[in-house]
């Protein structure tokens, strides 16, 4: 004579709510490490974005004081016509005969990127996190 049971568990078909919540436990701490880590390259591309292009605008500008002698606070009137990335704005804070001050933000992240070169200094941008 055949037990009940063991027809039961043999003709058993599907998962049991136990083996599906531990699946979701696995999925729910798999997601919790990996979304962090998407953010914070995003934030690092972003920033990588945004020096680079403060660098070229240092170039346009080094151009436009080959032929000037002095920085120009316009971004207009650069010799090389300059061109931010998409979704950065770049703007030139003060500018002079020795000196400039530019700084760069991008709409996808709250982080700030300046330089400041003068005759005797090439800055390198550097960023700040935003508030």
């Amino acid at each position: 004579m055949r037990h009940p049971l063991r027809n039961r568990y043999r003709n058993r078909r599907g998962f049991t709510l136990v083996e599906l919540m531990i699946v979701t436990v696995v999925i729910s701490v798999l997601a919790a490490i990996v979304v962090p880590q998407t953010f914070a390259v995003r934030d690092r591309a972003y920033r990588s974005t945004m020096k680079l292009d403060l660098k070229n605008l240092a170039k346009s500008q080094e151009a436009y004081y080959v032929d000037n002698q002095a920085y120009t606070p316009d971004l207009a009137s650069l010799t090389l016509g300059f061109r931010a990335s998409a979704n950065v704005t770049v703007s030139i804070e003060s500018a002079n005969a020795t000196e400039w001050k530019g700084q760069a933000t991008h709409s996808g992240t709250a982080s700030t990127c300046t330089i400041t070169v003068s005759m005797n200094s090439r800055g390198n941008p550097t960023c700040s996190d935003g508030v």
